[in-house]
């Protein structure tokens, strides 16, 4: 199924990944590689929903194109960026690369994403020392997640930060 004209597709990964994700770089080639590997690929770059404090920061607002986003099964979800950070979006991201459905609820593994990022689409204070970390206790970093069953601001930032050696999905969007 193609996007709607002027439209970009985003999904949530099929697998979990520790915090480690080699940077946002790292985290956007993961994006990439489940994207090609589920024929989604193509010619089309994808990046992932994460920030980083930096220096410089790294915010996910920033890093993802200005465009109208659907699922793959073309429900919208994002009239374009600033819907991202608004608090809101259409209907949840919680379809997979393979289209499959992500279950799950707020509190939910099963349905947690890592995302390093506030609902105002800024970098939060927890983002596994800038995706380089799989640390758990007592000495390992913390990473914001968001929930790929929620439509409000828990989409990005459930307000809660786990150990990076905790296993959680990515959120994909093309470019």
């Amino acid at each position: 199924i193609a996007p709607p004209p002027a439209g970009k597709q985003v999904f949530v990964t099929s697998t979990p990944f520790q915090g480690n994700l080699g940077g946002p770089i790292g985290a956007d080639a993961i994006c990439q590689g489940l994207a090609d590997a589920a024929g989604i690929g193509g010619l089309r770059a994808w990046n992932a929903w994460v920030s980083k404090i930096g220096p410089p920061p790294d915010h996910a607002k920033d890093r993802i194109a200005d465009h109208p986003y659907f699922r793959l099964d073309n429900t919208p979800v994002a009239n374009g960026v600033a819907d991202l950070q608004s608090g809101t979006i259409l209907a949840p991201i919680n379809q997979d690369e393979f289209r499959n459905t992500v279950i799950g609820g707020l509190g939910n593994p099963n349905s947690q994403v890592w995302t390093g990022t506030e609902d105002n689409g800024n970098v939060s204070g927890n983002e596994c020392s800038g995706w380089m970390d799989s640390g758990g206790p007592p000495f390992g970093s913390r990473g914001t997640i968001g929930n790929a069953t929620q439509i409000d601001s828990n989409w990005t930032d459930e307000t809660s930060s786990p150990w990076c050696n905790s296993q959680y999905r990515l959120y994909c969007f093309e470019q």
